[in-house]
């Protein structure tokens, strides 16, 4: 794939694939170490391309590369290209007959100890010449990576009501209030968060949507009795467990940990947190048989996983 430049000059796929590789090693030496490459063939590659498209891509200091407005560009661009290039080849192989090749999917992180494993199991038998790639992340960055075109699917989050391009809705889901049962003793099945004031909370600092709640609360003159904030969210399970404080939670994830082994955890819904959870593809880049069927088998297994979880947790 050639493309032509403002001096005669071309610039080739190889030029692409090492820029690409350079600015997300962050050096040409850790690049050329992910390329299999000599360093010194990933440099030339790099000159080459600055001199046909006559502007600096990179800035090189002692600790690294970093790209220029210019070469920020490229980058976005060069891994569209890129992706549109692995979307034709895999094509081309399909009308072959063969389905295969790689494929990434995006799982949220609350959702990732439910559907990842199963998942897998899943794809590795059913499609043995798929080479499943599961990233696990925040809704935001997991779209990020969509819009890049490093992750071929993802689970995303959307407001109750909202719409987006490229997004297809698996299921909707409420916030929920997960403790002990004895601290969540008495508690109705469903409360306002201005009814969470007096029950000790834990926080992660990573987690955005205990950064909504805080600011919503304070929006609202609500106090949240936060006691502390923990990163680390098997931390935040063992603390809730052991009856020091309750934390937010989605409601797969909830009732998940409702029903683990012991059963110490209780779940209350908070009212007014709706929200929708879609799977989510590049609205301009088109799918792949391989990653079709990738997608057809999350759907499958998050809605299945859905059902179980609601209908157990009923029973319960």
């Amino acid at each position: 794939m050639n493309a032509k430049v403002r001096n005669g000059d071309t610039v080739d796929f190889r030029q692409l694939r090492y820029f690409v590789a350079v600015v997300e090693a962050g050096s040409v030496t850790d690049a050329a170490r992910r390329l299999h490459v000599v360093q010194p063939a990933v440099s030339q590659r790099i000159a080459d391309l600055e001199n046909g498209l006559g502007v600096q891509l990179l800035i090189r200091t002692r600790q690294g590369v970093t790209p220029t407005s210019a070469g920020l560009e490229l980058y976005s661009r060069a891994r569209s290209i890129i992706k549109q290039v692995a979307v034709a080849a895999n094509a081309t192989r399909e009308r072959g007959g063969i389905v295969g090749g790689r494929v990434s999917i995006g799982l949220l992180r609350s959702f990732s100890r439910i559907l990842a494993v199963p998942l897998f199991q899943e794809l590795r038998a059913a499609l043995p010449a798929v080479l499943p790639e599961i990233v696990v992340g925040y809704s935001e960055s997991l779209v990020q990576r969509v819009n890049a075109t490093s992750l071929d699917l993802a689970l995303r989050v959307l407001k109750s009501g909202e719409a987006v391009a490229g997004c297809e809705p698996l299921f909707s889901e409420s916030l929920c209030l997960v403790g002990s049962a004895r601290l969540l003793r008495g508690q109705p099945s469903e409360i306002a968060l201005s009814d969470v004031g007096g029950i000790p909370l834990l926080i992660s600092p990573t987690q955005p949507i205990h950064g909504e709640l805080q600011v919503l609360a304070q929006e609202a003159g609500i106090h949240l009795h936060t006691v502390g904030s923990v990163e680390s969210s098997d931390a935040i399970e063992q603390l809730c467990r052991s009856g020091h404080a309750a934390t937010f939670l989605s409601e797969m994830t909830a009732r998940a940990l409702a029903l683990a082994p012991g059963r110490k955890l209780s779940m209350v819904r908070v009212q007014g947190f709706e929200r929708s959870i879609c799977i989510y593809s590049h609205p301009e880049i088109p799918k792949s048989s391989s990653v079709q069927a990738c997608e057809q088998m999350l759907r499958r297994i998050a809605l299945q996983e859905h059902a179980r979880l609601h209908v157990q947790t009923q029973d319960s």
